[in-house]
């Protein structure tokens, strides 16, 4: 008996030994592959579509500084079907709208909030399935939209996220790392802008689902991006590119995307995380910002 306790023993002493030894190998030898698995040790929830996922898959291009950066390539699933809520935003002097393409695609009918008990159905227009961006046309009069940037933001500079994260008015402030790249399901590689998330409007934790389509604005209450993903494990948030938003205003022969399409602040004002949640208040209120319901069979 003895004899086959110190066996036990010794064997396990030799697994304790074994482990230790490889992991002062890896550290030794490939600090890199360290480094780069405890920085994507989850952190809470996984990364998701707003609605579904958006994982990193490779490392960026500018990793001289340890920093997660820009270059990331990050693949996002195709939504399952089912009645899910989203955001969309009012562009141009007409009927047109902007959305997430996830947000309206799988639906068999697409409503866009007019009350707390009313949804009006909305007519589907062109989409861009690799860029995740849509538009929607809905036949109601609303004579505010947003006005469109005419270049990318500089660096470090934030944006405000707006939307109805769980169906709820909010704002997430980021600050802009740069552009990268994202995969749709199995369609080709789109540029995209990738934000740092710092703040949110109010303050609250868990999913941001149902932001997804909502716009992404700069300190002058521009347009500069839709919401599509987030990765919640790098607290970053993906917007479709100015470039896709283009295409798709001249798919539906609307502005062009140098074009200012109307006024999302008023005249001289500033948008901060002081005037953020107070400005989407005042867009959900002028109908420019609206809920968007997708009904499934």
């Amino acid at each position: 008996m003895a004899e086959v306790l110190g066996r036990l023993v010794g064997g396990i002493l030799r697994l304790v030994v074994f482990f230790l030894v490889l992991v002062v190998a890896l550290h030794h030898l490939a600090p890199g592959v360290m480094s780069e698995m405890r920085h994507l040790a989850p952190r809470g929830a996984a990364g998701e579509l707003m609605d579904d996922d958006a994982s990193p898959r490779r490392p960026s291009r500018r990793e001289e500084n340890g920093l997660d950066q820009p270059g990331v390539l990050f693949e996002v699933a195709d939504p399952r079907p089912g009645n899910a809520l989203g955001t969309a935003f009012k562009v141009g002097g007409g009927t047109l709208w902007l959305t997430a393409n996830h947000v309206v695609s799988q639906c068999d009918r697409v409503g866009v909030e007019m009350g707390p008990f009313h949804a009006a159905e909305v007519e589907r227009g062109h989409s861009l399935p690799e860029a995740d961006v849509a538009a929607i046309r809905l036949p109601a009069h609303v004579p505010q939209s947003l006005a469109l940037a005419t270049g990318l933001p500089a660096e470090g500079e934030a944006g405000y996220h707006m939307g109805f994260p769980r169906g709820h008015r909010a704002v997430v402030v980021s600050d802009y790392m740069g552009e990268g790249e994202v995969t749709v399901g199995a369609r080709q590689r789109t540029p995209v802008l990738v934000w740092a998330e710092a703040r949110r409007l109010p303050p609250f934790s868990g999913s941001l689902a149902g932001i997804s389509g909502g716009p992404a604005l700069n300190g002058r209450g521009e347009l500069v991006g839709i919401n599509i993903a987030v990765s919640e494990r790098r607290g970053r948030i993906i917007t479709a590119h100015p470039d896709a938003i283009a295409a798709l205003l001249e798919a539906e022969r609307a502005v062009t995307f140098s074009t200012a399409a109307g006024q999302a602040a008023p005249v001289g004002t500033t948008l901060t995380p002081a005037t953020a949640l107070r400005m989407a208040r005042a867009l959900e209120t002028a109908g420019t910002l609206r809920r968007v319901r997708c009904q499934v069979g």
